[in-house]
């Protein structure tokens, strides 16, 4: 039986032709574009949005939620400006993308708060008023 040659681990990861290999320099790189971001974003904004990939000198960025990303859009010139780097990367433009929230979060509701007897009264007389039928309805339709 013929024994294999050993190797060292961080030899085999940093082959350029070893899967594992490209990944992890992936994520070293996408590690330290985060925290060039994180650098240079408001302290607000901080929490709520990451790097999650570079391509084509176009950072991509996940918001946890269009507020977020919609500010980020708004900083984009000045975020540009400050991540001008030193090192072979160029970042041309960033790209938000919403985060994508986990079904259990979504489907959270709130309890509805009753409407008091006096409001159904109000509301009762103003669907009463209505000539357009479907507001009419609507409105009976709230106090059920």
């Amino acid at each position: 039986m013929k024994k294999s040659k050993q190797q060292p681990i961080a030899d085999i990861l940093n082959k350029s032709s070893f899967t594992l290999g490209n990944l992890r320099h992936k994520v070293v790189e996408l590690v330290r574009f985060n925290e060039r971001l994180q650098a240079v974003l408001p302290e607000g904004l901080r929490p709520h949005c990451q790097a999650a990939n570079y391509r084509d000198q176009k950072l991509i960025v996940l918001c946890d939620s269009a507020a977020w990303s919609t500010r980020l859009r708004f900083m984009e010139h000045d975020l540009l400006k400050k991540l001008k780097t030193e090192d072979h990367f160029t970042i041309k433009s960033i790209q938000c993308i919403v985060r994508q929230t986990p079904a259990s979060q979504e489907e959270q509701f709130w309890e509805a708060t009753p409407i008091s007897g006096e409001s159904r009264t109000h509301i009762k007389r103003l669907a009463d008023s209505m000539e357009d039928n479907d507001l009419k309805m609507a409105l009976l339709k709230l106090i059920r």
